[in-house]
Protein backbone atom coordinates (compact mmCIF):
# COMPACT_ATOMS: atom_id res chain seq x y z
CA UNK A 1 0.00 0.00 0.00
CA UNK A 2 1.53 3.54 -0.54
CA UNK A 3 1.85 6.19 2.17
CA UNK A 4 -1.70 8.01 0.77
CA UNK A 5 -3.18 4.93 0.83
CA UNK A 6 -2.08 3.91 4.54
CA UNK A 7 -3.42 7.47 5.76
CA UNK A 8 -6.75 7.53 3.06
CA UNK A 9 -7.84 4.36 5.40
CA UNK A 10 -6.65 5.64 8.86
CA UNK A 11 -8.79 8.88 7.94
CA UNK A 12 -11.50 6.26 7.34
CA UNK A 13 -11.04 4.51 10.70
CA UNK A 14 -11.17 7.84 12.66
CA UNK A 15 -14.59 8.95 10.70
CA UNK A 16 -16.05 5.89 11.18
CA UNK A 17 -15.93 4.56 14.80
CA UNK A 18 -19.05 5.42 16.38
CA UNK A 19 -17.37 6.50 19.75
CA UNK A 20 -15.75 10.09 20.69
CA UNK A 21 -11.91 10.24 19.81
CA UNK A 22 -11.22 9.90 23.29
CA UNK A 23 -12.96 6.60 23.61
CA UNK A 24 -10.79 4.91 20.76
CA UNK A 25 -8.84 1.74 21.24
CA UNK A 26 -5.75 3.70 20.48
CA UNK A 27 -6.53 7.31 21.40
CA UNK A 28 -3.78 7.45 24.40
CA UNK A 29 -0.93 6.70 21.43
CA UNK A 30 -2.61 9.49 19.02
CA UNK A 31 -2.42 12.23 21.40
CA UNK A 32 0.67 13.87 22.33
CA UNK A 33 1.31 16.59 24.52
CA UNK A 34 -2.69 17.20 24.59
CA UNK A 35 -3.08 17.39 20.71
CA UNK A 36 -3.90 14.74 18.41
CA UNK A 37 -1.03 13.44 15.80
CA UNK A 38 -1.83 14.52 12.23
CA UNK A 39 -1.10 11.15 10.15
CA UNK A 40 0.21 13.11 7.52
CA UNK A 41 3.26 13.87 9.81
CA UNK A 42 4.20 10.55 10.94
CA UNK A 43 7.07 8.28 9.55
CA UNK A 44 6.48 5.49 7.39
CA UNK A 45 7.00 3.44 10.52
CA UNK A 46 4.77 5.31 12.84
CA UNK A 47 1.67 4.67 10.17
CA UNK A 48 2.43 0.80 10.04
CA UNK A 49 2.10 0.55 13.59
CA UNK A 50 -0.92 2.80 13.77
CA UNK A 51 -2.47 0.50 10.76
CA UNK A 52 -2.22 -2.61 12.48
CA UNK A 53 -3.26 -1.40 16.02
CA UNK A 54 -6.48 -0.12 13.90
CA UNK A 55 -6.76 -2.97 11.71
CA UNK A 56 -5.16 -6.21 13.35
CA UNK A 57 -2.93 -6.60 10.31
CA UNK A 58 0.40 -5.70 9.04
CA UNK A 59 0.78 -3.42 5.89
CA UNK A 60 4.07 -1.67 4.31
CA UNK A 61 4.25 1.51 2.76
CA UNK A 62 5.18 0.95 -0.97
CA UNK A 63 7.52 3.26 -2.43
CA UNK A 64 5.47 5.11 -4.97
CA UNK A 65 6.67 4.77 -8.74
CA UNK A 66 7.47 8.29 -10.28
CA UNK A 67 4.67 9.82 -12.58
CA UNK A 68 5.95 9.85 -16.18
CA UNK A 69 4.68 12.14 -18.96
CA UNK A 70 6.21 12.99 -22.58
CA UNK A 71 7.94 15.82 -23.89
CA UNK A 72 8.13 16.36 -27.14
CA UNK A 73 11.33 16.68 -28.55
CA UNK A 74 10.98 17.17 -31.98
CA UNK A 75 8.18 17.43 -35.01
CA UNK A 76 9.62 16.54 -38.50
CA UNK A 77 7.72 15.99 -41.87
CA UNK A 78 9.01 12.78 -43.78
CA UNK A 79 7.73 11.74 -47.47
CA UNK A 80 5.37 8.83 -46.81
CA UNK A 81 7.95 6.54 -48.68
CA UNK A 82 10.33 7.17 -45.30
CA UNK A 83 8.15 5.93 -42.89
CA UNK A 84 10.45 2.91 -41.94
CA UNK A 85 12.56 5.98 -40.43
CA UNK A 86 9.98 5.74 -37.75
CA UNK A 87 11.26 2.35 -36.68
CA UNK A 88 14.50 4.08 -35.65
CA UNK A 89 12.57 6.21 -32.89
CA UNK A 90 10.88 3.21 -31.51
CA UNK A 91 14.08 0.94 -31.68
CA UNK A 92 15.14 3.71 -29.63
CA UNK A 93 12.47 4.16 -26.85
CA UNK A 94 11.16 7.13 -27.89
CA UNK A 95 7.14 7.70 -28.39
CA UNK A 96 5.84 8.71 -31.58
CA UNK A 97 2.93 10.04 -33.09
CA UNK A 98 2.57 9.91 -37.17
CA UNK A 99 0.18 12.46 -38.82
CA UNK A 100 -0.54 11.81 -42.25
CA UNK A 101 -0.90 15.19 -44.82
CA UNK A 102 -4.77 14.77 -46.54
CA UNK A 103 -3.10 16.36 -49.93
CA UNK A 104 0.51 15.35 -50.00
CA UNK A 105 0.48 12.14 -48.04
CA UNK A 106 3.68 13.08 -46.29
CA UNK A 107 3.82 12.20 -42.88
CA UNK A 108 4.75 14.43 -39.86
CA UNK A 109 6.34 12.42 -37.02
CA UNK A 110 5.88 13.70 -33.67
CA UNK A 111 8.88 12.33 -31.55
CA UNK A 112 8.40 12.66 -27.73
CA UNK A 113 10.39 10.85 -24.73
CA UNK A 114 9.25 10.11 -21.40
CA UNK A 115 10.30 12.26 -18.66
CA UNK A 116 9.46 12.30 -14.65
CA UNK A 117 6.66 14.86 -14.41
CA UNK A 118 8.18 17.89 -12.16
CA UNK A 119 5.92 18.71 -9.42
Amino acid sequence: MTREDIIINLRHWCNNIDKPCEECKIHDMCVVRDHVQIFDSMDDEKLQEYYKLMYGSEVKVEEMEPVKVLEQITKITYPEKMKDVVKNFLEKGYKVEILTHSVSNDLDVVVYKEVEMKE
